[in-house]
């Protein structure tokens, strides 16, 4: 079986799990680190937890690093799949892990994964039992890949709601504006993998990384995960090269080994303007969220910041 530093998201309806090691979320990002920062220094706390990213980031496995680093680590840690689950299994005490149903579970980390796939009905059901929910000793966690402010405006999630789970924010960043962090993950998953497996790890190249971190991981850290164990089961001890990439990571492989996205126009080009029309296109785009539109451009939101201060740009 693999090790728990190995799981990443791993879907589930309803799970139940004492966890007693440190689970390992591993980057070098300066957004990741803050987060992981802000996650432990709340972890004891008891306040409601909102995480924030895209599908695949590791929001479920951010909230069992709060899970382990509270006083309730010895208790049941308990996902809910909110994509999982129907009108007829809400209220909760419906719902069961296999010991108990939701409703009676009063102590440990109880969290609702991908929380804005609810129905107004399951909703309603839920924030009765957030009311009721004992904040001494349960803790409650949700985590969404939507934007629930804006879901709120829209009339399809309850503004009451998601101001009672939304009293601590943290936001993972997506992977494909963390590009200095894939060949630590790589190394990481391709390690575990090769352990679990018993195959002799595959080797990349430089250039191969170099595509890598170029693509854009539109499964985020789950996609590279499952690359990883690919290459362990179908190259072992191999050398891993651009013939050996899945078509849709290696298409751009020419673009990704020589830095160019663009071809440079014979009379050359005005390099700061574009820069400064590309960060007005992914703000815009982004509805003014820097965050997202530092995704978009393939840069930090410190970066963004940077840049935006630089070039003088009023954002309205």
């Amino acid at each position: 079986m693999m090790s728990q530093s190995c799981i990443v998201n791993k879907a589930v309806s309803v799970q139940n799990t004492g966890m007693k090691e440190y689970q390992q979320m591993i980057g070098e990002d300066p957004q990741l680190v803050r987060t992981l920062h802000a996650a432990r220094l709340v972890a004891g706390a008891d306040a409601p937890v909102l995480i924030n990213g895209g599908k695949g980031a590791g929001k479920s496995l951010l909230a069992r690093v709060i899970h382990v680093n509270s006083a309730r680590r010895e208790h049941g840690f308990t996902l809910i799949n909110c994509a999982g689950v129907d009108d007829h299994q809400f209220p909760l005490n419906s719902l069961s892990n296999g010991d108990h149903t939701i409703s009676e579970i009063t102590s440990g980390t109880l969290v609702f994964k991908e929380i804005g796939e609810l129905s107004s009905a399951a909703q309603a059901s839920l924030m009765r039992f957030v009311d009721s929910a004992s904040a001494e000793s349960l803790r409650i966690i949700a985590t969404s890949s939507m934007d629930l402010q804006q879901q709120v405006g829209k009339g399809e999630f309850r503004q009451d709601l998601y101001f009672r789970i939304n009293v601590i924010p943290l936001s993972l960043p997506d992977l494909n504006s963390r590009e200095s962090d894939v060949p630590l993950l790589i190394n990481h998953f391709t390690k575990c993998f090769s352990l679990q497996h018993k195959r002799r790890a595959p080797i990349y190249s430089a250039a191969t990384f170099k595509i890598l971190k170029k693509y854009q991981w539109p499964g985020n850290v789950q996609e590279l995960r499952n690359f990883c164990e690919r290459m362990v089961l179908l190259l072992p001890g191999k050398r891993i090269g651009a013939e050996n990439l899945p078509a849709e990571m290696s298409a751009n492989k020419e673009n990704a080994a020589n830095g160019s996205v663009i071809n440079l126009p014979v009379g050359g080009i005005d390099l700061s303007q574009l820069e400064q029309n590309l960060i007005r296109q992914a703000l815009n785009n982004s509805r003014g969220n820097r965050s997202r539109a530092a995704r978009l451009l393939g840069i930090t939101r410190d970066k963004l910041n940077y840049r935006i201060k630089k070039y003088a740009l009023i954002i309205s």
